[in-house]
């Protein structure tokens, strides 16, 4: 699977790179593919639902596209579906997420490493 991310106002691109669909997309788990245990979702059989979630570069207010490949597992990487999603995030949702992150840092305990 490939991410990538447009931003209308400012003509941003950001290009997440490739995450397998086959680990972790239908449980939110990235780790299940690590270590011994190797736990897959491929092939894939039936009508599934996932989600990625990817950080934003830059935080902007504005509209935006978000694009979600997915190609075969073959050399020859065809791609199997293409979807892209616009979507937009208003200056006042921007904010509210700012201040209620700051104010969830501002309640952290300070930890002194020494």
């Amino acid at each position: 699977m490939n991410l990538k991310l447009w931003h209308e106002e400012t003509g941003d691109r950001v290009k997440y790179g490739d995450h397998d669909a086959c680990c972790g997309l239908f449980f939110n788990d990235d780790g299940q593919c690590s270590g011994d245990e190797q736990k897959t979702h491929c092939p894939l059989y039936g009508f599934k639902s996932g989600m990625t979630e990817r950080l934003f570069v830059e935080e902007h207010s504005g509209n935006f596209e978000a694009q979600i490949q997915l190609f075969d597992t073959s050399n020859d990487r065809e791609e199997i579906l293409c979807v892209q999603i616009p979507f937009s995030v208003s200056e006042s949702f921007l904010s509210q997420f700012q201040q209620e992150r700051k104010e969830k840092f501002e309640e952290q305990k300070p930890v002194l490493l020494l």
